[in-house]
């Protein structure tokens, strides 16, 4: 517990700071997801390709400077007209352990930057879940026949996007890149 200033002037007392509220274990969870995310791509990334960790983007309200987890970027210096790699792609990539999902509205946010092109051609979410919890079970597949339809709604503007299970993440990157 800590007392922080307020818009108004004032004080408030403000828990988030605190490593057992659940905005701590979240974001614990959640770095450590990214972690396991991390390592896999560095195990997996092909050499033309660079990994930026933390880009940034301007989100669908037009503010700059937002981050996202990943961007896979082709190295210029690799890219050559007789090869593969004159076809590479740039690829926006999130992370998003849900938990038991009793806030998956954070992802209505993903979808508004993601249909406004905020992401670029080729935005990924990879995704973790408590499988053991009946609720989450529901919404993520849920979520997953909303994505189905999704990534045929932004397919019509130019966009690719793929809804990934974190256990297919390592097979999806490899396919793709390779």
């Amino acid at each position: 517990m800590e007392n922080i200033p307020n818009l108004f002037g004032g004080s408030t007392l403000s828990f988030t700071k605190n490593p057992n509220c659940a905005g701590g274990v979240a974001t614990h969870a959640g770095k450590e997801f990214e972690n396991y995310l991390e390592t896999i791509l560095e195990e997996n990334v092909p050499d033309y390709y660079s990994i930026i960790y933390q880009p940034t983007y301007t989100n669908h309200y037009g503010l700059p400077g937002k981050r996202k987890d990943y961007k896979l970027v082709p190295n210029s210096n690799m890219l050559s007209a007789d090869s593969k790699t004159s076809k590479l792609e740039t690829y926006m990539l999130e992370a998003k352990q849900l938990g038991d999902c009793t806030i998956v509205q954070k992802l209505d946010y993903e979808w508004n930057n993601l249909r406004a092109g905020c992401y670029g051609d080729n935005f990924w979410l990879i995704y973790d879940y408590q499988r053991h919890n009946n609720s989450a079970i529901k919404w993520v597949s849920a979520i997953t026949e909303y994505c189905i339809n999704l990534k045929k709604e932004v397919a019509d503007i130019g966009i690719n996007f793929e809804w990934i299970d974190h256990n297919d993440f390592k097979e999806m990157l490899c396919e793709q890149l390779n």
